[in-house]
């Protein structure tokens, strides 16, 4: 299997887990699990860290911090 096909693999995995398309979720500035609507004003304030995560993962900042902790 080759790595395109392997990367496409995992968004459809991804995709199945979160009931949204990870890379649309991105492009739209929402969170993929709560939802969100992020506006450019909060992406604004996001660390660096913070947001290369939302641009990996599509997690809002709360997520992130509920996901990984920090709260």
């Amino acid at each position: 299997m080759k790595a395109s096909e392997k990367l496409e693999t995992v968004e459809q995995y991804l995709t199945k887990i979160f009931g949204y398309d990870r890379r649309r979720m991105i492009n739209e500035n929402k969170c993929v699990f709560c939802n969100h609507q992020i506006t450019a004003e909060e992406l604004e304030n996001y660390d660096k860290l913070s947001l290369k995560e939302f641009c990996i993962s599509a997690l809002c900042l709360d997520c992130q911090n509920k996901v990984f902790g920090n709260n």
